[in-house]
């Protein structure tokens, strides 16, 4: 039993020597290219690239240097608010979909275009608060939206239509 115990032993001390000279951080903020100083959310995507959600835009990083997607009420083609409040990949699709305090967007990650969904009061099947708090997509393709006020949502990507989920006992969210 002592020999088992020293022969393990001894395989983790060799193993995490080998393993912690591999290991080298880089601190990055402002300064080198990043939107914000503080991330919220970080997610790697299929061909390796790092996205990161600020409370002040998006941010992709290639390993050598950022790239920054921010709100800019001149062109509609953009991210609509710069406060990324939560992200998801859909592989499937190659699309990125984002929440923020200012509505819902999907990023096509091919074309880069940027598609933006906010409470609109006179649409009934409009997301009914644009305050985003989380995001999930499943194996059915739905989009389940968490919100600040109105609690859980699903979008049906084919008809285009938010749909509020009844939670009993959750009246106030």
């Amino acid at each position: 039993m002592t020999k088992v115990f020293i022969l393990t032993a001894l395989c983790f001390l060799v193993l995490g020597h080998l393993f912690a000279e591999d290991i080298k951080l880089e601190h990055y903020n402002r300064e080198n290219g990043l939107s914000h100083n503080s991330v919220r959310h970080i997610l790697q995507d299929k061909q390796g690239m790092l996205w990161l959600g600020t409370f002040n835009g998006l941010n992709s990083f290639d390993g050598q240097r950022f790239s920054s997607f921010l709100s800019d009420a001149r062109y509609p083609n953009r991210i609509q608010n710069d406060d990324i409040t939560a992200f998801v990949f859909d592989q499937d699709a190659d699309a990125m979909w984002i929440g923020t305090r200012g509505g819902l967007t999907k990023l096509n990650m091919r074309s880069f275009q940027f598609t933006t969904f906010v409470h609109d009061p006179n649409n009934p099947e409009s997301i009914p608060d644009s305050e985003i708090r989380a995001v999930y997509v499943d194996k059915l393709k739905r989009i389940w939206i968490g919100t600040k006020s109105s609690g859980l949502v699903i979008f049906n990507q084919s008809t285009k239509m938010f749909t509020k989920i009844p939670l009993p006992g959750f009246t106030d969210v």
